[in-house]
């Protein structure tokens, strides 16, 4: 099997490659009804829940799951489990159609649970904005340790997600 990008290019898709176009979020599917995936036991929109499960690889993984550990039982203590479950599952499928909408004939699948992960650190900011965390900070060639404000440490990490965007448009 040989997926076709640009004129002329084409590459092998390896199982791993099946995997994600089954299970990654394509907008171009789900806005136009497009059939670019092998066909799937589940309804189109079903992969905007089971792309929030799938990564680019271990950092992209680590990475969520390290923002989750720091923030995510805080959200949780204040929500519930349940609740805290709902929340993170409706923080994702936000994210996903969001990013779907930014670019609806796109074929490359939406992959990654950071919106969910997003919404968790928006919902931190908003409950927990005076709560310190403990954060590295590289200073040269040494590395410090300080407590940051939520409010300031969040902040930095919007600026560099909103920076990111704006330079890949």
């Amino acid at each position: 099997m040989y997926r076709r990008y640009g004129r002329g290019c084409h590459y092998p898709i390896t199982e791993r490659d099946q995997f994600v176009i089954r299970f990654g979020l394509i907008p171009a599917e789900l806005w136009s009804g497009m059939d670019l995936a092998p066909k799937v036991p589940f309804p189109i929109w079903f992969t905007i829940l089971t792309s929030m499960f799938l990564h680019g690889g271990w950092l992209h993984l680590l990475g969520n799951m390290l923002y989750l550990w720091i923030f995510g039982d805080n959200i949780e203590a204040a929500l519930g489990r349940w609740r805290f479950l709902l929340f993170y599952l409706l923080a994702g499928a936000g994210g996903a159609l969001l990013q779907a909408a930014v670019s609806p004939r796109s074929t490359v699948p939406i992959i990654g649970a950071s919106g969910a992960i997003a919404g968790v650190l928006g919902a931190y900011l908003i409950l927990f904005p005076w709560a310190r965390v403990l954060t590295v900070v590289p200073l040269f060639f040494f590395l410090h340790f300080l407590e940051i404000p939520a409010f300031i440490l969040l902040g930095f990490w919007f600026l560099m997600q909103l920076f990111s965007g704006l330079v890949d448009l």
